[in-house]
């Protein structure tokens, strides 16, 4: 949920194939598509990257921040986002 709307998150096996797209924000329709994995295409690393990119489209369309469509800084934004959520520890045994 951003801004208590509650985002959905699904997969189009049609998606790469007719837009060349692994992933899409859906700003009208609140949704997140991303390319279905099938057997090694998009691979569970470039899925996850691109939920992030996504989602970081949505967050700054919600910011209502111009730079949602600023592809460049999404991607970054979302690569960085993407390696603190793999690499992230926390909890008792990081004191």
């Amino acid at each position: 949920q951003l801004h208590g709307i509650t985002f959905a998150v699904r997969y189009d096996s049609n998606l790469c194939r007719d837009t060349d797209h692994t992933g899409e924000a859906r700003y009208r329709t609140a949704e997140i598509v991303l390319n279905a994995p099938n057997t090694n295409w998009p691979p569970q690393n470039l899925l996850d990257q691109t939920f992030c990119h996504e989602l970081v489209h949505m967050i700054l369309n919600e910011m209502q921040s111009k730079l949602h469509s600023d592809e460049s800084h999404v991607d970054l934004f979302a690569s960085l986002l993407h390696q603190f959520l793999i690499t992230a520890e926390y909890g008792e045994d990081t004191k």
